[in-house]
């Protein structure tokens, strides 16, 4: 394999580990049982100089913390260390549980938000439309959910009204149609029949 400066310079570095162990092993290959018998000591030798310089280094450490007031020290650091990871713990736990109780209030709140006054049971959930425009209410209300009266909708009778809406538009609506828009209490007027009450007399 020729060496070429230019094209070296451009590899990869995977590429030129691949190169240099190919290399090695090449050279290798070539050697004689001589050779091959003086590399192997040289590094063995090299093997025992770096362990003797590890285990020196090791020896010089310890003897450094060898004292009792070093080995208090470390041994306070210790218990300090692992006294402020069972504070973390418990504040993790703490905080994990006060979510959960919130969730769950949560939950309950809008449990009781979306009951269905309507029902005989006071049980069913259901989302909140409104009655007007037969959308859904989204977000949450800390004061309660907008609602309006049966008199405040009267109100707007004329404008909400079946003989309003084909006069705009001049078309004439199916009687199907006008059932499937009309609400109790207010016959004549185009409302939301998924719309509910809210409390006794008022309407989302």
């Amino acid at each position: 394999m020729e060496s070429n400066p230019v094209a070296a310079a451009k590899m990869s570095p995977q590429m030129k580990a691949y190169r240099k162990n190919m290399q090695r092993k090449r050279k290798r290959a070539e050697e004689s049982p001589q050779e091959k018998a003086e590399r192997r000591a040289s590094n063995r030798t090299r093997m025992e100089a770096n362990k003797e310089s590890n285990n020196k280094r090791r020896r010089l450490t310890r003897s450094d913390n060898t004292s009792d007031e070093s080995n208090e020290t470390r041994r306070m650091s210790n218990r300090v260390r692992m006294q402020q990871e069972r504070d973390k713990s418990r504040r993790r736990k703490n905080f994990s549980d006060r979510i959960k109780l919130l969730m769950f209030y949560a939950a309950r709140a809008i449990q009781v938000t979306n009951t269905d006054v309507t029902g005989k049971t006071n049980r069913e959930h259901r989302s909140h439309v409104c009655l007007v425009c037969d959308c859904f209410l989204m977000g949450a209300y800390p004061n309660g959910v907008p609602s309006m009266s049966m008199e405040e909708v009267r109100q707007h009778r004329e404008r909400l009204s079946v003989r309003k809406y084909e006069e705009y538009n001049d078309i004439t609506l199916k009687e199907s149609l006008k059932r499937e828009y009309t609400v109790p209490g207010f016959e004549g007027m185009l409302l939301s029949r998924r719309s509910r009450k809210v409390a006794r007399g008022r309407y989302a």
